[in-house]
């Protein structure tokens, strides 16, 4: 995906507009993911395991662990 950018001293038209915001609506979502992820300190040190395939479980849990918090939000507790 690539979203449009403003030509100088011009403005985007309303499609471009629009796009940019669609984008913009998903990469947010994205982003959120990741650094709800990256609540696990794990993901975001240096690996220094070397097993084959230990870096994909450890994303593979950590993506696990953050549906598990979202889908299990207790919203009701302050």
């Amino acid at each position: 995906m690539h979203a449009p950018k403003k030509p100088k001293g011009k403005e985007l038209i309303t499609a471009e507009k629009q796009e940019n915001r669609r984008i913009s609506g998903i990469r947010i979502k994205v982003e959120h993911a990741i650094g709800g992820m990256k609540k696990c300190r794990i993901v975001k040190e240096r690996f220094r395991c070397h097993k084959f395939g230990f870096e994909d479980m450890v994303i593979l849990i950590a993506c696990g662990l953050h549906n598990f918090r979202i889908t299990h939000k207790m919203s009701h507790i302050t």
